[in-house]
């Protein structure tokens, strides 16, 4: 029988659970009440395949362990605090007691008691001895009290909570009292106060804020406290002063005084930027309450949950569990006494990922309105292009490229711009070519031309080719608002003149893009482009058709498609026109849809749009133009601006979108349509200048503008997964997201009339991550002396999929413990390990992907999935080797590829299997009696494979090498024994298992090169390498004793402490050794992908990766 130790749950293939002891880690009876003793494991907390909490046992107190999950891979990680209470015989032993731990990157903090120089203070550890020790002492110095006994100061972090790699904490000083604070968890680095939020004392003893639950919600921490002016309520903090405050004052006012408090109890989970809570006030009593982001002003405020709640007496969260996405606690009726409840956290419209700034109106030379902003994205970088402007950057934001100005970009065109400026630019990353393409046009006087540029591969950074096609034969009424679009072996750009004139140029890409070179040997030829009249049919008279981004597989013939919309044909129905090419490179030929949208829209005017701060002075939202267009798996998708004729945006500037069913190619149809309406944003907000992408799993992203009498012109986006709602044949969108709300009021001085916002925005596909949406648009700055100033912004976002909605794939992770691929009983399961969707097929987890963490039953699940072909991979552990699936092949199978045949289908069972590789899990130097040994304690038997020569020591003192003189192996605890011939020198020291030279029965070598530092020095009986007075006391107190060890003064190793022992003392006096210098290992090549294809082909292009930087051709 044990007492109370530590556990573990054992999943069998039939899928039942069974418990089994880990380890007795204090084992023994109790001799005062003849019960088994317990180590009472607290603070259970994961890093990496180990476990890491606190224990106590007999010999150490309460102190750090850690487990791998087995009787032999658990053990203490180090005595914090050695030793035992003083008496005769001696007391219990000393106890560090550590608490609050987190994991934060390869560490776990946590509060502890160390020296008795040093109170409680925050440490962190990676799982080893040498890794484990004080991150600062935030309150140091001494404290004496009324019987002089003398105390280290502490400071006693509590709560301590990990927001992106920065540690918050709550923390006492004498000069601030309890307070939040702030560590970058670096020993040394930067621990400091955060706000002190309750300043001043009373009666010479620090006021204190008390900061309580804290919680990290989406990179924003939450957390209760209270001062003079309000009592215990929610506040929020960034980690800097300004920004910690309060959210809102639920209980506001006082009673005699003294603050009301409506104590914040915060639920133990929380629903992405969702934080739920219960709280107290007089006239409600304790309520159900969450957190939500205000769109108005992108602030969190906390909205009264009443329908969740109605009647109920009290609320008990704390005590509540999750189950199934929901969450379900207990409350108080008087009617019925204590019921259970539920909560169904609400689903955001998006997953925002990274967002940044881009460049903004100041940056730019004069004439830069409108802002015409537009963005691509490439397999590792992002381009934007605004009027008079190039600029492109990595994924997280830092800005790697810019032209002053397009005139700049293009200056090596032939010929070049000259004075007269370039405007109306776009961007498109081509998925057929892996190239970026701009497009920027040009005119002066009656003269026109385009100016094409395309990146020699997926880096913007190398080098572009240039073209320019002489548009003025065909656009002598000046040419105007460029379209551009990519397919299989062409980019189609069109653009209009002011008369109603349109062209269509189809630009071959089947080589790179260059303007020629007769003068080569053989000469170069321009890269062909061809150009065609637009005016076609029922279509003419509408607006400039857009090209399509095209995606995936085109049908045989099929070149692209072009659509545009116009309004009120014949007086009354609205149109959507679709032109298909077919042939584009050899006998382009042009075959026009009219496809009758009803009556949608009072359009066919130019619509414009209220804003805050400019009473009188509208945002000009253009008119009804079709801004860009998608297609892939025989849909066509766009959008444009509206004033609808009916509905909650009758009136109001209002985004649409369409969905065209291309199947059919003699009978187009629509298949769906929606508003993007404004009312989530504010009572008569306006959207307006939409951009549209639909990624691989057929969702759709929009990015658009808003603004309304009360919101000043900003940034937004949304979208719609294929199982939303659809009512009536109109399909919903989700709740938009704020990109960047406008700062101030947007006003043209030249003229104010034409008050032009937009002329579009972008929205782009990471080629990478097939179902991440890169989104790019301006928003209205503070004006720094002029009213029409702008910024923009890029921001990276997803779909969430509905839990409840769509197929399902799910299995196991299991510890494949005899390496055969086949899981058996007793291989248990492995939590905490990531499988993911490799959409790309590229076995490698891109940014984004889908991913699945397992749970304690090693489980993990993918659902909310349409039909289709999913591939099916786990993400490696260093430390492992993967088992299963396995088809025994040279490489083997690493994947499950998985067909649902229908969205309501589901495949389970898949089991991925893994080898713990053999390790060192304990390792110790003996020093205390001869002979001086190293033991190494194996995770599994390595006797086999082990000899002498395994060992390296090198003395990294005297840069000599030691050689054990030797082995012994216990086979009951796979413990390796080295032992030397006598004393070793005075040193530091480095031992080193190479791992290859190390394997177990399985053929599996050691996971990584064994390293242990240890050092000797004679004379130093405390081992704090230095030897000194302390070392004397210890010597004196055994002087003349028999039976004695090195730590107590037998540094002679005769078992006896004497003269010679002082002697050896003496020689090394005041001696100190240093900890020895880590040497620099060399890192593992990363091994480079290469994409290789034929010359004229660029079916292969999508294979190459972020990471690819070299090509062969």
């Amino acid at each position: 029988a044990t007492g109370t130790e530590l556990f573990r749950t054992n999943t069998a293939n039939d899928g039942s659970v069974s418990v089994s002891l880990v380890a007795d880690i204090n084992p023994g009876v109790d001799p005062n009440t003849m019960l088994p003793r317990s180590s009472f494991p607290a603070s259970l907390t994961s890093l990496g395949n180990l476990l890491l909490f606190s224990a106590e046992t007999e010999a150490n107190g309460r102190e750090l362990w850690r487990s791998d999950g087995t009787a032999g891979g658990t053990s203490i990680v180090l005595d914090l605090r050695p030793g035992n209470m003083p008496g005769d015989p001696p007391g219990p032993a000393y106890s560090s007691n550590p608490s609050y731990l987190v994991r934060s990157g390869s560490h776990v903090y946590f509060s502890a008691y160390s020296l008795d120089t040093v109170g409680t203070e925050l440490y962190r550890s990676d799982g080893t001895a040498a890794g484990t020790g004080l991150v600062a002492d935030i309150y140091p110095g001494f404290t004496v009290d009324e019987n002089n006994n003398i105390f280290p100061n502490e400071s006693w972090p509590q709560w301590i909570t990990d927001v992106n790699g920065t540690l918050f904490f709550s923390a006492f000083t004498m000069a601030n009292g309890v307070e939040l604070w702030r560590s970058d968890g670096a020993p040394g680095g930067v621990t400091a106060l955060v706000s002190d939020l309750a300043p001043g004392n009373t009666f010479g003893f620090p006021n204190s804020s008390f900061p309580g639950q804290l919680r990290n919600v989406r990179g924003t921490l939450f957390f209760t406290a209270g001062n003079d002016l309000v009592g215990q309520e929610l506040f929020k903090s960034d980690g800097s002063a300004a920004g910690t405050t309060l959210v809102a004052d639920i209980f506001p006012g006082a009673t005699a005084g003294i603050p009301n408090s409506s104590d914040p109890q915060l639920f133990p989970f929380e629903s992405r930027d969702q934080l739920y809570f219960s709280a107290f006030r007089d006239t409600t009593g304790r309520e159900l309450y969450r957190t939500s982001i205000d769109p108005m002003t992108n602030q969190y405020v906390v909205n009264l949950e009443e329908n969740l709640t109605a009647g109920v007496d009290e609320m008990m969260p704390r005590e509540g569990a999750v189950a199934n996405g929901l969450y379900y606690f207990s409350g108080r009726i008087a009617a019925s006494g204590i019921e259970l409840f539920k909560v169904a956290p609400q689903q955001p419209a998006v997953v925002a990922a990274v967002a940044f700034d881009g460049t903004n109106k100041p940056a730019i030379a004069a004439n830069a309105n409108p802002a015409d902003p537009y963005g691509a994205v490439g397999p590792a970088h992002v381009v934007s292009v605004v009027n008079r402007q190039v600029v492109w950057y990595d994924k997280t934001g830092a800005q790697q490229g810019n032209a002053p100005s397009l005139n700049d970009f293009f200056a090596n065109a032939n010929p070049a711009p000259g004075a007269s400026l370039l405007f109306d630019p776009k961007v498109i990353y081509n998925t057929y070519t892996c190239t970026f393409f701009v497009v920027a046009l040009w005119r002066s006087g009656n003269n026109s031309r385009i100016y094409l540029a395309e990146s020699d591969d997926h880096d913007p950074n190398g080098k572009w080719h240039f073209r320019v096609i002489d548009a003025t034969p065909e656009m002598a009424g000046g040419i105007d608002y460029p379209g551009l679009g990519a397919g299989k072996d062409a980019v189609y750009v069109t653009a209009r003149t002011s008369g109603g004139t349109q062209r269509l140029w189809i630009v071959d890409t089947r080589r790179p893009l260059t303007a020629g070179n007769a003068a080569a040997v053989p000469p170069l030829p321009a890269t062909p482009v061809t150009s065609h009249n637009l005016s076609l049919g029922a279509a003419a008279g509408s607006d400039v058709f857009m090209p399509a981004q095209m995606y995936g597989t085109i049908r045989d013939g099929v070149g692209t498609f072009l659509t545009t919309f116009r309004a009120n044909v014949g007086g009354a129905d609205d149109h959507l026109y679709v032109l298909r090419i077919d042939d584009p490179l050899t006998a382009p030929a042009f075959t026009v849809s009219d496809l009758n949208l009803g009556d949608i829209t009072q359009g066919g005017m130019a619509v414009t749009a209220p804003q805050a701060g400019a009473v009188g002075v509208d945002a000009r939202a253009f008119g009804d133009n079709v801004y860009n267009a998608v297609w892939r798996n025989n849909a066509l998708w766009t959008s444009n601006t509206i004033l609808p004729t009916a509905g909650d945006d009758l009136g109001q500037a209002t985004v649409r979108w369409y969905k065209t069913d291309t199947t059919n190619l003699a009978a187009l149809s629509v298949a769906l349509q929606g508003n993007v309406g404004g009312e989530d944003l504010g009572v008569g907000t306006h959207t307006f200048y939409p951009s549209i992408m639909v990624d691989s799993g057929g969702n759709m992203g929009i990015g658009f503008a808003a603004s309304s009498p009360s919101l000043f012109p900003g940034a937004y986006f949304t979208g719609r997964r294929p199982d939303d709602p659809v009512v009536a044949g109109i399909g919903s969108t989700r709740a938009a997201r704020i990109m960047q709300r406008g700062l101030d009021y947007y006003v043209v001085a030249n003229p104010p009339a034409l008050n032009r916002w937009g002329d579009y925005s972008g929205l782009a596909l990471d080629p990478n991550a097939t179902q991440e949406f890169w989104a790019y648009n301006m928003y209205s700055r503070i004006p720094a002396g002029a009213a029409d100033e702008w910024g923009t912004r890029f921001e990276r976002f997803s779909l969430a999929a509905d839990p409840a909605a769509g197929g399902t794939m799910s299995g196991i992770v299991f510890d494949d413990a005899n390496g055969d691929g086949v899981r058996q009983a007793g291989e248990g399961p492995l939590a905490g390990w990531t499988v993911y969707i490799d959409a790309n097929n590229n076995d490698t987890r891109d940014a984004n992907e889908p991913t699945s963490v397992t749970n304690l039953a090693g489980q993990w699940q993918f659902a909310g999935y349409g039909q289709g072909f999913y591939t099916i991979r786990e993400e490696v552990m260093p430390g492992w080797r993967q088992t299963a699936p396995s088809n025994g092949g040279n490489p083997p199978v690493r994947e499950f590829s998985i067909y649902l045949p229908d969205a309501n289908d589901f495949a389970a069972g898949r089991e991925f299997g893994n080898r713990r590789l053999p390790r060192v899990i304990q390792r110790q130097f003996r020093f205390e009696i001869l002979p001086i040994a190293l033991d190494f304690q194996f995770s599994s038997d390595v006797s086999a494979s082990l000899d002498l020569g395994d060992l390296v020591v090198q003395n990294l003192t005297t840069q000599t090498q030691l050689s054990p003189a030797a082995v012994s192996y216990d086979p009951n605890s796979n413990t390796a024994t080295f032992a030397f011939g006598g004393v070793l020198p005075n040193g530091n020291y480095r031992a080193t298992i190479a791992a290859t030279n190390v394997a177990d029965a399985v053929g599996d070598i050691l996971e990584q090169d064994e390293i242990f530092d240890f050092f000797f020095l004679t004379g130093d009986a405390n081992r704090d390498r230095i030897v000194n007075r302390l070392d004397l006391d210890i010597l004196a107190l055994n002087w003349q004793q028999n039976s004695r060890t090195f730590s107590q003064g037998d540094f002679s190793y005769d078992t006896r402490v004497d003269a010679r022992d002082l002697l050896l003392m003496a020689n090394n006096w005041q001696q100190t050794w240093p900890a020895p210098l880590v040497m620099s290992g060399i890192a593992a090549a990363t091994p480079m992908r290469f994409a290789v294809w034929p010359i004229g082909s660029t079916s292969l292009c999508n294979a190459v990766s972020a990471d690819a930087e070299q090509l062969l051709a």
